[in-house]
């Protein structure tokens, strides 16, 4: 299982999993992460740099869409050329960012068109109307990848809110994803 952790929220959830990386334990398959960003900032000091792809010249998106999509689009396939997709792709990211709400759907789109199953993992939040606003685009924008290749997209989709908290959030992020990967045994 590849996961594809983009953005502030996909990077650190991603680390969190780190432990769980090549390693092999009958009963789940086997993790591998990949960190997409537009800035260094978002980096955990025990990711290893050979498992990212950070945009040089790049200094995150400041939770505009638009300010580095192009950027991104140009290099998708470079994104999956240096991170083969497996048996199963998982794409995580906010919804609310700037960055990972671009690269993720960006991702799915390619994998889907190359025919590489993938689960979207989407955490959404509306804590100011920007972050709600973008939420509902990047929603839209896995609709758009959706129709466009004529595929259903199978997301998990974790709204942030007073009652649900991040941790909660995150503890859901992860048990889905440590259910792929007993589901993907084999």
């Amino acid at each position: 299982v590849m996961l594809y952790a983009a953005g502030g929220c996909g990077m650190y959830m991603g680390s969190l999993l780190e432990k769980y990386r090549g390693v092999k334990n009958p009963g789940f398959a086997e993790l591998d992460i990949c960190y997409l960003d537009t800035s260094a900032s978002n980096m955990r000091d025990h990711i290893n740099d050979n498992h990212c792809y950070l945009i040089d010249g790049m200094d995150g998106s400041g939770k505009l869409r638009t300010e580095n999509h192009l950027e991104i689009n140009d290099r998708v396939r470079a994104v999956l050329q240096k991170f083969k997709p497996a048996d199963l792709n998982i794409v995580l990211s906010s919804g609310g960012g700037g960055s990972g709400s671009v690269f993720s759907p960006l991702v799915a789109r390619e994998l889907l068109a190359n025919e590489n199953p993938v689960i979207v993992l989407l955490v959404g939040s509306a804590d100011t109307r920007l972050d709600c606003e973008n939420t509902l685009k990047t929603i839209k924008s896995y609709e758009s990848v959706s129709k466009m290749s004529k595929t259903p997209l199978v997301m998990l989709y974790v709204q942030n809110t007073t009652n649900t908290t991040r941790e909660m959030s995150d503890n859901s992020i992860i048990n889905a994803i440590m259910s792929l990967l007993i589901l993907y045994s084999r």
